[in-house]
């Protein structure tokens, strides 16, 4: 069982996220506080975040914002099956060699987004899996955190669970089956057109910035 504390003061919702209005110590007007749909549970017509993200809120804002105001009673409900954790340190080692050209890098592969996280981050340098929507719109799907562990969330659908663990099996093999799928680079998003490209999977310039090959060496000969 895990606890749940309801939300009751909602302002505004979407399909992927909700927010509670609460008041603020330091500006005396309402703050906007965002919780993901993914991670909140419906019970009785009424939506619960987890206790741990209240707690965390509460950390971050202590002193600024009365959080208090904006939630209700705590209950606890039956935990939801979890797809274990699987070693992907390969992951990390891919994007730690990406970062040494890029500050941000990413990977879509095909409704997966796979991005470092910054040295101010919560987890500093981790890898975040989401869909593609934008925050506090898009749907997180848990980490690769920098042990080289992929912990998925409780809702993590199977086929991003999938995913993921192909692409810590060949990071740029994958990548390159991924781009000659849909016809465009996995990591600029771009549409792959000429030819060597295309059968590579990605472009030259992707392949320099995250340290990969480009072409086959029948072609260099």
């Amino acid at each position: 069982m895990a606890e749940y504390r309801e939300l009751t003061n909602i302002k505004w919702t979407s399909e992927k996220a909700v927010s509670i209005d609460v008041p603020s110590r330091a500006t005396f007007k309402p703050e906007r506080l965002f919780f993901p749909r993914s991670v909140l549970r419906e019970v009785n017509g009424s939506l619960y975040a987890p206790a741990w993200l209240i707690e965390r809120k509460l950390t971050e804002f202590s002193g600024r914002l009365e959080i208090e105001h904006g939630l209700g009673a705590t209950i606890e409900v039956p935990d939801e099956p979890r797809l274990g954790a699987v070693s992907a340190s390969s992951i990390i080692d891919f994007f730690d060699a990406a970062s040494e050209n890029l500050a941000y890098p990413k990977v879509v592969l095909g409704d997966v987004k796979l991005a470092r996280s910054g040295p101010r981050a919560k987890i500093p340098y981790a890898v975040n899996v989401t869909d593609l929507g934008r925050y506090p719109d898009n749907k997180w799907f848990g980490r690769v955190e920098r042990d080289g562990n992929w912990l998925p969330t409780r809702n993590t659908p199977a086929e991003v669970y999938e995913t993921v663990k192909e692409f810590a099996a060949d990071p740029a093999g994958f990548a390159a089956r991924i781009g000659k799928l849909h016809g465009a680079c996995c990591f600029c998003r771009r549409e792959l057109t000429d030819a060597r490209s295309t059968e590579t999977g990605y472009g030259p310039v992707c392949a320099l910035k995250y340290s990969l090959p480009w072409g086959s060496s029948k072609e260099e000969k």
